[in-house]
């Protein structure tokens, strides 16, 4: 198995750092109706009325990806509803006309396609900035609707704490929580600075930030590879998380605790030891809530790799 499969981040189009909510659906009512503005200027324009975060999707309308997100993604219910939070833009990253724009966002490649007269590079983007333009994350992939309704919801959820932040500079909970998203974005150096700041505004957990806080900078810390100064780290982490579980013990991610536990003890070159930490999560008789935790899920998933890495017998 390799190793990148516990590292930390965030892969929309497969996996993600944080569970992906449930987001409901309400088949009986009818799909709000998205308005896609056609240039910047014009969803500029519509953000500051409205307050909302922006979305542009950059696309050609040549290029596969771009197609598969029009008629695919970008029209399937769960993510149409997330949308309307949003004010969304389609920008054709053909048209001379927004060159500037591309380069702004740094999304534009240095040159052109000689044979296909296409510009090389993001052809199916998708730019999340908040409502005056300031860029919260770009991605450069196509999504999957599941995928792609769980990065919205993020990015409002964000959008909403930097925003409560600017209101209230002393809002521990905001900074936590934009501090969290940033970690599942892998935008680790954002997720630090308001992790930290989270902690220096709740030192007592007076608010439920310093919890969270101090949890998401202690996964944070966890090394992606398996060098021996790294796997020395990633002991460290898992001692930090034991006791982590022994402060809060009631705490609501403990699920996620003990995954990152046993991620630690893989990590640290301690594979048997990160499966008796995932054995908590196998066994009959446990309730349809702990079962379908998305955490319990993966921690099946990883105990099951790690017995094929160990050629242990299938179960």
């Amino acid at each position: 198995m390799q190793r990148q499969l516990v590292t930390i981040g965030i892969v929309l189009c497969a996996t993600s750092l944080f569970p992906t909510p449930l987001i409901a659906q309400d088949d009986e009512q009818p799909l709000p109706e998205i308005r896609w503005h056609e240039s910047w200027d014009s969803a500029l324009q519509a953000a500051s009325l409205s307050h909302k975060p922006i979305y542009a999707f950059i696309y050609a309308r040549d290029n596969p990806d771009s197609q598969r997100m029009w008629d695919y993604t970008l029209i399937d219910p769960v993510v149409v509803r997330e949308l309307v939070h949003f004010v969304p833009c389609a920008i054709n990253a053909k048209a001379a006309a927004n060159r500037h724009f591309l380069q702004e966002y740094d999304l534009a490649p240095a040159e052109q396609s000689s044979q296909t007269n296409t510009y090389l590079g993001y052809l199916a983007a998708g730019l999340f900035t908040d409502s005056r333009g300031q860029t919260l994350y770009t991605t450069p992939d196509f999504l999957v609707p599941e995928a792609m309704a769980y990065l919205l919801q993020q990015i409002r959820i964000l959008h909403e704490s930097l925003a409560a932040i600017e209101q209230d500079p002393k809002h521990a909970v905001a900074y936590a929580q934009a501090g969290h998203i940033y970690l599942g974005l892998s935008l680790y150096q954002q997720a630090e600075e308001f992790l930290n700041q989270a902690l220096a505004l709740d030192p007592k957990n007076e608010a439920g930030a310093k919890a969270d806080a101090q949890l998401d900078l202690i996964i944070l810390s966890i090394p992606a590879e398996d060098e021996e100064q790294q796997a020395r780290q990633a002991l460290k982490a898992r001692a930090e998380l034991e006791k982590y579980l022994r402060t809060y013990p009631h705490s609501k991610r403990e699920l996620e605790v003990r995954y990152f536990i046993a991620v630690c003890q893989y990590t640290g070159n301690r594979p048997r030891q990160a499966l008796k930490t995932l054995d908590y999560f196998y066994g009959p008789n446990k309730p349809d809530e702990f079962n379908e935790n998305i955490w319990t899920q993966r921690a099946l998933g990883l105990r099951t790799a790690i017995r094929e890495e160990l050629g242990l017998p299938p179960e």
